[in-house]
């Protein structure tokens, strides 16, 4: 899978993963907040108004006041409070939505209306606000009360019955808003990373592979205006690093081999000069390239290279230690390496030397005609761990006449 692919897998399981609990977190957090802002209203809307009913019940303790009943006509002009409730010290209803219910006892009044908690009763008995939850037809409320004090005692209880609806209706608008804004900001992330990454790391990374593929292997530089200043720039720095490593290795490596070539071909030449003493031989590699030879430029001319091989002077065989070049008498000797077929035109050795090639160690002897004279051939192949580095001797002998 592509990097692309498996950052966008991640970022969507992170950020789903992240959003989730960001979403629980914030639920909670929102219905806390909504929850304690509603019992806070409601108590700070009774403590405003409880000097209203304490100078009602004062000027008037058996007869509710005109002003006590606007004040409690006005709690239920408010949505959320569904029922309220003013009970005297003496446990008689001061005020009830049923006017039926004015002046009688608290016990008789919970026949006909039950209290859904002992809200009133506790606010009571401890003189402080109580605000108890409970449900009625599958929906929640509180039930807030407020002791009316004065001078240190106590003169009545207030008690609204408020619903809690609203609030779980504004928190549902607010996790609507919360996940509408988390999914923008997540779309937003995920597009800027797919940006960042292609720009920053999958071009990069295309750019870096077309360089290398458009290398020559004979001669691998790095484009030095290609280098960039980021971290993929100490990437390419590193990697011409190891290419300038690799060039030296590489010139080192072809060195030695050719000083190998050389005193291998040296040897050779020095072996076939003491043990030579008739006859020519020739010393082929594994790809049938002369390396050495003796006694065979009188019977093996060389005629011009063949099509797809390097092209120019004619090739010249060699032909063991002679005088060196630029010696009077010396022939001229051309540098370039000369291939069995240049020369080679007999189908009689061409066979003995490729049955020599498929069985190296054993010899294969033969009678051919060079130039118009026969030689015994005797050829064997010295095998080697490496095909390239394995040596064909082809020894050519006169026929006696």
């Amino acid at each position: 899978m592509k990097i692309l692919y498996k950052w966008i897998l991640i970022f969507l399981f992170t950020g789903g993963y992240v959003f989730l609990l960001a979403g629980i977190f914030y639920q909670n957090l929102f219905w806390w907040f909504f929850d304690e802002k509603l019992k806070q209203e409601i108590v700070a809307l009774l403590y405003v108004n409880q000097n209203r009913f304490i100078s009602g019940i004062l000027a008037s303790p058996k007869v509710v006041t005109i002003e006590e009943v606007d004040t409690m006509q006005n709690f239920l002009k408010d949505p959320r409070v569904i029922d309220a409730l003013v009970v005297n010290k003496y446990g008689q209803v001061r005020w009830s939505k049923d006017s039926q219910m004015f002046g009688k006892r608290i016990e008789e009044y919970q026949q006909d209306h039950p209290l859904p908690t002992d809200a009133i009763a506790r606010s009571y008995v401890t003189k402080s606000p109580k605000i108890l939850p409970f449900e009625m037809e599958n929906k929640g409320f509180y039930e807030v009360t407020v002791p009316l004090v004065s001078q240190g005692d106590i003169r009545g209880v207030v008690s609204l019955q408020v619903s809690r609806e609203e609030t779980k209706e504004t928190l549902s608008q607010g996790m609507k808003r919360f996940y509408t804004g988390a999914v923008g900001v997540v779309a937003i992330f995920l597009v800027t990373g797919i940006f960042f990454i292609y720009k920053f790391v999958l071009s990069p990374i295309t750019d870096i592979r077309e360089t290398i593929d458009s290398l020559s292997i004979a001669h691998p530089v790095w484009p030095a205006e290609k280098m960039r200043s980021d971290e993929i720039g100490s990437l390419q720095r590193s990697l011409a690093a190891f290419l300038d490593k690799l060039r030296a290795a590489v010139g080192r490596l072809e060195k030695d081999r050719k000083d190998v070539g050389e005193l291998e071909k040296s040897r050779w030449e020095q072996i076939l000069k003491v043990l030579v003493k008739s006859g020519g031989v020739l010393v082929l590699d594994g790809d049938n390239y002369v390396m050495a030879g003796h006694n065979v430029s009188s019977f093996l001319k060389a005629s011009q290279p063949s099509a797809g091989r390097p092209s120019g002077s004619k090739t010249v065989l060699p032909s063991g230690p002679g005088p060196a070049a630029g010696e009077k008498g010396a022939p001229a000797l051309a540098p370039a390496k000369v291939h069995l077929l240049d020369f080679v035109t007999s189908t009689e050795l061409l066979q003995l030397i490729n049955k020599a090639l498929e069985k190296p160690g054993s010899s294969s002897e033969g009678s051919v005609i060079l130039e118009a004279q026969p030689f015994n051939v005797r050829i064997v192949t010295i095998s080697s761990g490496q095909p390239q580095d394995q040596r064909t001797v082809v020894w050519f002998e006169p026929q006696k006449v």
